[in-house]
């Protein structure tokens, strides 16, 4: 009867004490937890430079005022038009309105109609002495090369004078469309150019990146453009040129060193030359092993991941590579089989018991 007694009093005392211990470890954040784990993943990781860029013509004319050919008598182009190689885009006026030219022609008609009467001259000459040889035919056939050199000067006065007629028209050098028509640069309002014009098929991006981002920029590597003011607004680009020497500033801008940047587009954005671009350039891609930024966690200034072994967490401290927003490569510490640990919570400890779903 004592010992029935005593036996039913033992297993009391161990019930206790086990649900004193099952508190215990429940308050100690022994409480088993439900976590989603993964496992080591080939990923692709960049590394890209920002920065920002204005949409701009890869063929571009620009026609400034120049003085020195008079006033501009007539625009031939406004904005908006298209034009082709050739196509006139203004003309100067003339101060002799083509008096010139026209002084030239006569002058040469004289040479030659002088010329012709010593050729008749000579055919008289040498009919008269019936032969040849006689001071006479000697006199005319030395004027005769006088007058070749007369025509020949004549010839290329004309020449000039066309030519000088010529320059007052100004002529498009490409295919393209007028984007700029300002007259009023002729008054002296201001230093820009009278006329542009663009081909619009073929657009680049200028931008700048620092010095310490320009050894890192390399001719053929992708670029994505984006903007801002359109929807889904992503074009793909190559980097043409980056320039051997800094972008000259004034003494008042920025006294940071950066370097002009040339991209071409792959296709034309629906876009206003001028625009404003975000820039994103593709400095190195490579394919290695990784995990989600958000399964590699700092425990005492070491990068460490959780992984899950029959039911248990055990801390594994991971070595890492290069990283973006979205993924950490890993190049030691962890292996292809292990079960890591998705997303450890704050309060997640080596020992500590957890269910995989």
């Amino acid at each position: 009867m004592n010992l029935k007694k005593a036996g039913i009093g033992a297993a009391i005392v161990v019930t206790i004490a086990g649900m004193i211990a099952f508190s215990y470890y429940q308050s100690e954040g022994g409480k088993t937890q439900e976590v989603e784990v993964l496992r080591l993943k080939q990923e692709t990781f960049t590394e890209t430079i920002m920065t920002s860029g204005v949409l701009e013509s890869r063929k571009q004319q620009q026609e400034y005022f120049q003085a020195e050919r008079g006033t501009v008598e007539e625009i031939h182009v406004k904005p908006g038009d298209s034009v082709d190689k050739g196509d006139a885009l203004v003309r100067y006026g003339s101060p002799d309105g083509g008096g010139e030219i026209r002084q030239a022609e006569l002058g040469l008609e004289q040479a030659k109609l002088s010329r012709s009467d010593l050729y008749r001259q000579l055919e008289n000459i040498r009919k008269q002495a019936g032969g040849r040889g006689s001071d006479a035919e000697k006199d005319v056939l030395h004027q005769i090369r006088v007058a070749d050199l007369e025509v020949a000067q004549a010839e290329s006065q004309l020449s000039q004078a066309r030519q000088k007629y010529a320059g007052l028209i100004i002529k498009s050098e490409q295919k393209g469309t007028v984007i700029r028509v300002n007259p009023s640069v002729q008054m002296g309002e201001n230093g820009g150019p009278m006329i542009t014009v663009a081909d619009l098929k073929q657009l680049k991006v200028d931008a700048e990146v620092s010095e310490f981002d320009a050894v890192k920029v390399k001719e053929g590597q992708s670029v994505i453009v984006r903007s801002d003011s359109v929807e889904k607004g992503e074009w793909m680009g190559t980097v043409k040129e980056v320039a051997f020497a800094p972008e000259e500033r004034g003494k008042a801008e920025s006294s940071q060193v950066v370097f002009p940047v040339e991209i071409h587009l792959d296709d034309p954005p629906p876009l206003k030359l001028g625009s404003n671009l975000v820039v994103e350039i593709t400095i190195t891609e490579k394919k290695a092993l990784g995990l989600p930024a958000s399964a590699v966690v700092e425990r005492n200034d070491r990068d460490v991941v959780f992984v899950v072994e029959k039911g248990i967490v055990r801390e594994r401290e991971v070595k890492t590579g290069t990283s973006d927003s979205d993924h950490v490569e890993i190049l030691s510490g962890v292996g292809k089989t292990d079960s890591i640990v998705a997303a450890p919570p704050e309060d997640l400890s080596s020992g500590a018991e957890v269910v995989i779903p």
